[in-house]
């Protein structure tokens, strides 16, 4: 890479600071940069690779966010469970898998010998069966309203499981990454800064109250934590269906929220 005038290698310094930064270089000047670049080329490009490798991790985390949403939105809209009524019909099998027992056989009096069994025989083999009460119908519906919510409980879980998977892998790969910046960091030497750099030379040197890196690492921590207890606690909401007495106007909108807080979660993870 060959920089010819001072505004593209001033543009350089500016678009590469952060990664020059894993590495440790503080860079103040052109010649600064210039004398980093020569003496630890290598390291530099690879520290921009590295910063672009942890920028696509966390684009995949959120990708997989945007995809657990939209089938978790999908599943519950496709979850629609039947209600039943007085005179429906109901497979036979459904019927008995609802603990109900065949309905007695009908009275045929005043059919000619012979047919009566004829009958009979063929109200037993009948592929359903009509609700001719209430304790029928409550005793369907709760069996099938529990179907619906097994069938959407299996498809969360395997959603919530595919999410999981993803997340699991990106960790692995970003901690990959982040020992590579940190060994980076070590061998690659520290540009000198100069006291007064900057500064004219009657002016005294500035001085900032710094952070150490422990204070900065527990705050994190800190705001991790509240991040995450946040989010738990909107997604009870979402679960119990109470969205609405805590200040969501709909189910949208709280998943809206916890999407925000997944973003500042992993960015969070990334910062410590």
């Amino acid at each position: 890479m060959r920089l010819k005038t001072e505004q593209e290698k001033v543009k350089f310094i500016k678009d590469q600071a952060s990664a020059w930064k894993d590495l440790g270089g503080k860079i103040k000047s052109v010649s600064d940069a210039e004398n980093f670049l020569v003496n630890n080329t290598k390291n530099v490009i690879r520290a921009i690779q590295l910063r672009a490798e942890a920028m696509a991790i966390e684009q995949r985390n959120q990708k997989a966010y945007e995809d657990f949403f939209e089938n978790d939105s999908r599943i519950v809209k496709q979850s629609k469970e039947r209600h039943f009524k007085m005179g429906d019909a109901v497979d036979a099998k459904k019927w008995e898998a609802a603990g109900l027992t065949k309905p007695a056989a009908v009275d045929y009096g005043g059919v000619a010998v012979g047919e009566e069994e004829k009958m009979q025989k063929a109200q037993e083999s009948l592929s359903q069966y009509v609700i001719t009460s209430e304790a029928q119908l409550k005793q369907l519906n709760a069996y099938e309203h529990k179907l619906t919510v097994d069938a959407r409980k299996k498809k969360q879980d395997e959603n919530q499981k595919a999410l999981d998977a993803t997340l699991k892998q990106n960790e692995k790969w970003i901690q990959k990454v982040v020992k590579e910046q940190e060994d980076l960091a070590k061998k690659t030497p520290q540009i000198a800064v100069y006291p007064g750099a900057g500064a004219g030379p009657d002016e005294p040197k500035k001085t900032t109250k710094t952070t150490s890196k422990k204070e900065e690492e527990e705050s994190l921590k800190g705001s991790l934590d509240a991040l995450q207890k946040e989010r738990a606690t909107i997604q009870k909401y979402l679960e119990k269906g109470t969205q609405g007495k805590h200040g969501f106007k709909s189910v949208e909108e709280a998943q809206e929220k916890i999407r925000e807080l997944d973003k500042q979660i992993e960015k969070t993870k990334f910062e410590i």
